[in-house]
């Protein structure tokens, strides 16, 4: 074992977390003008949901990625917040 091998390195990386982030950027993209914000908050509800599996999944120390689950989940709380603020001012 080198210096740069902690135990927490050789565990897989969590699925869910990277679930969560893809969803949440999917979500960031929906919301623009552009596209639909309804399918923004459905992927920020997707999001929220994949990043709490992530949570419960990196808290016992089956797989690392508990930063990127947190930072999942307060992009997705943030996107439904954005959702609801753009579909507020839309009617």
């Amino acid at each position: 074992m080198t210096q740069h091998d902690s135990p927490a390195e050789r565990l897989p990386l969590s699925r869910w977390a990277l679930v969560s982030c893809t969803l949440g950027m999917l979500g960031l993209l929906a919301v623009t003008p552009l596209f639909n914000p309804y399918l923004g908050g459905i992927l920020a509800i997707l999001a929220v949901i994949a990043a709490h599996a992530a949570h419960r999944e990196t808290k016992r120390g089956l797989r690392r990625g508990r930063t990127l689950a947190l930072y999942s989940t307060l992009l997705g709380y943030s996107l439904l917040v954005v959702v609801i603020a753009v579909m507020s001012v839309r009617n």
